[in-house]
């Protein structure tokens, strides 16, 4: 633990480091809160100030991103008829291509149980 000793600017670099770790590691709000930690000990620490506002900068850009992520634009009515087609058609050709190797593997079976005979 961090807190093991009461030297307020030691305690105030320990949050700091571990916000700039976290913070590499992509966990913002882990480092957001281990900066705003570092600033309770330290409140003059200007770096610990900007990086906390980077880190909330970023955060906050993430979380627009994400409902961007989500909403994707919807086909048209007539592109999802389109695209329906397509697939009746492509499901149709699935359909046919199954029966001819339906019949082929049937025509096998019935030779295998009548050889022609040899004599």
């Amino acid at each position: 633990m961090i807190k093991n000793t009461s030297d307020n600017s030691l305690l105030a670099k320990a949050f700091y480091n571990r916000g700039v770790a976290q913070v590499k590691q992509h966990l913002l709000p882990e480092a957001i809160e281990s900066f705003k930690q570092s600033l309770r000990y330290d409140p003059a620490d200007q770096e610990a100030r900007e990086n906390l506002q980077k880190a909330l900068n970023e955060m906050q850009q993430q979380q627009k991103q994400k409902p961007q992520d989500k909403k994707k634009p919807r086909d048209k009515p007539q592109d999802n008829k389109q695209n329906k087609q397509q697939l009746d058609k492509e499901l149709d050709q699935l359909r046919e291509e199954e029966k001819h190797l339906q019949q082929q593997l049937q025509q096998q079976k019935v030779k295998q149980v009548n050889p022609s005979k040899d004599w």
